[in-house]
């Protein structure tokens, strides 16, 4: 059973399976706050009812990778609306554990770094798409459905997010025209999908993260990834940028100096910056805003 279910025409279907319940109400400030439209049951118990046309706002799409509702932001630069011709290149920017696709907005404020660097002429205009890193459950104490998180995201990622943005936004088109950036657990998604898939994303950014933790943690790092280690020049063809951050008081300064350490081991270009901080917002703000200058500035 699907819901919401959107149409073409901008009309959504809502359906609820409550086969004891006497009356169904859908409430909502999308069909006015003082409303309420009552859903009709059919025989199998599912209620439901067909709303709309209603106007494109903050709206959920439907993860086939996943098999339910899920949510995403995606900031617009200023002149989109207004120059309809222009195509854009896209930022995957990725939050942490325990965080939503909420935070790089309302903590991050990655709509203000980016109207700011545009205004001064230092970035390229771009789309920031931020999703929602939990595929599984984030308060599940089960370490195997926490252990399937990355896969399942990166099915949703490549699967279901991103040509939803490319067939919903104006976007440029091609793997140098999109990057992949984040911070902490959207950091390790980054190294993961991202050295997984050099031939999707032209730009990758880890702010805070590193090869993984444990003994044995660079040695399974060159295991998993030694298809892209053994190949560099490959690797350089097809990623412009590899930009890695790490504040010196972090308690992932470490794993961060590994992953660079066992790069460079295989001749695999990219930036390494430690710096001041731990692992706090303010310096993943400010890491945005260093990496953001340098993106798609090879891309056509």
């Amino acid at each position: 059973m699907r819901s919401p279910e959107v149409h073409p025409d901008d009309r959504v279907t809502f359906r609820l399976l409550a086969p004891q319940a006497t009356e169904v109400l859908l409430r909502g400030e999308f069909i006015g706050a003082q409303e309420r439209v009552a859903l009709a049951k059919d025989p199998d118990g599912v209620w439901s009812v067909t709303a709309g046309p209603l106007r494109p706002d903050m709206h959920w799409y439907h993860s086939k990778s996943i098999g339910k509702a899920r949510r995403l932001h995606v900031y617009t630069p200023p002149a989109y609306e207004k120059d309809v011709r222009t195509r854009y290149p896209v930022l995957y920017l990725l939050h942490g554990s325990g965080d939503t696709d909420g935070e790089w907005t309302s903590v991050g404020r990655a709509n203000h770094v980016l109207d700011n660097l545009l205004a001064e002429g230092k970035a390229r205009p771009m789309l920031i798409v931020m999703p929602d890193g939990h595929a599984t459950d984030p308060n599940a104490t089960d370490p195997a459905t926490r252990g399937q998180n990355t896969a399942k995201f990166e099915q949703d990622l490549l699967g279901d997010i991103i040509p939803l943005i490319e067939s919903s936004y104006r976007v440029a088109p091609g793997s140098q025209n999109r990057a992949l950036a984040g911070l902490s657990m959207g950091g390790a998604q980054t190294i993961n999908i991202g050295l997984s898939h050099p031939d999707r994303f032209g730009w990758m950014g880890v702010f805070s993260a590193g090869a993984g933790f444990g003994p044995n943690a660079a040695q399974e790092f060159e295991e998993k990834y030694k298809g892209v280690l053994g190949a560099p020049e490959r690797f350089h063809k097809q990623v412009q940028l590899l930009w890695i951050g790490c504040g010196r008081t972090d308690g992932l300064l470490k794993s961060a100096h590994q992953l660079s350490s066992t790069l460079k081991k295989y001749g695999i270009r990219h930036t390494f910056r430690e710096t001041d901080g731990a692992h706090v917002w303010w310096l993943w703000r400010k890491y945005l805003a260093e990496l953001a200058p340098q993106l798609f500035r090879k891309a056509t």
